[in-house]
């Protein structure tokens, strides 16, 4: 396991990420593949469907009522990626800092509300806003104190199977949404590689309104504001 580790670093560090691409994998729990992420390549898995045909182990990480929400579709994705960056770059402070906050979402104005709680508007014509609580949760600092986020986080760890215990996660809590979704869960795992890099594993689920679950539309805007993400997270 060193040595795949410390091939997958050399390559990742005579890549152009700039070249990155996004590819989608048929599996939605998909198995990782250190190689091409280390290529550059951002994996996802994508599907909107209704709350019924998720498979039951992945809709486990919902302990918030997401699927019960009638009258609309779940919308499902998750990302995997690498970035040069230590795991300890996703410390507390870092992923709970406003000013981080925002700029990883450069379409939407960011305020803080609490110390892990913030109010979002999107902008432009269609643009809406809705209100986001994180939690953190890592050997050294846990935030995680209500047993339903804690459930979560755990089925969540049970998903990524042989990936091990992630080095830190990142609960993420979205709703009142002003239109278009009713509210959604994501979380976000680190894992470490060799204290040089770290791969990222997310995984969301969303309750969308039925009358704008259009995939037409919703795909081509989860893809670029994926890459946008990604891209924002490894400068």
């Amino acid at each position: 396991m060193k040595k795949l580790v410390l091939g997958i670093l050399a390559l990742f560090l005579m890549v152009n990420l700039a070249q990155a691409k996004m590819v989608e994998k048929p599996d939605l729990n998909f198995a990782i593949d250190y190689k091409k992420l280390a290529e550059g390549e951002i994996h996802y898995a994508f599907s909107l469907m209704g709350a019924q045909d998720l498979p039951n182990d992945i809709a486990g990480i919902d302990t918030m009522g997401i699927l019960n929400i009638p009258s609309s579709r779940i919308l499902y994705n998750k990302i995997a990626y690498i970035i040069k960056k230590p795991v300890q770059n996703f410390n507390y402070q870092h992923v709970t800092n406003a000013v981080e906050v925002q700029r990883l979402m450069p379409h939407a104005k960011v305020k803080k509300v609490t110390e892990r709680s913030f109010s979002i508007k999107t902008k432009g014509l269609f643009g809406y806003s809705y209100k986001m609580d994180m939690e953190y949760d890592s050997e050294i600092v846990s935030t995680a104190n209500d047993a339903a986020v804690i459930e979560s986080i755990d089925r969540a760890r049970r998903l990524d199977g042989t990936l091990g215990q992630p080095d830190s996660t990142i609960f993420r809590h979205i709703y009142d949404f002003s239109k278009y979704s009713n509210a959604g869960v994501s979380l976000t795992r680190h894992y470490d590689l060799d204290g040089e890099a770290t791969l990222v594993v997310t995984t969301n689920i969303s309750s969308v309104k039925a009358m704008f679950a259009i995939e037409s539309i919703i795909r081509p805007s989860f893809t670029k504001e994926t890459e946008t993400l990604v891209e924002l997270t490894r400068k």
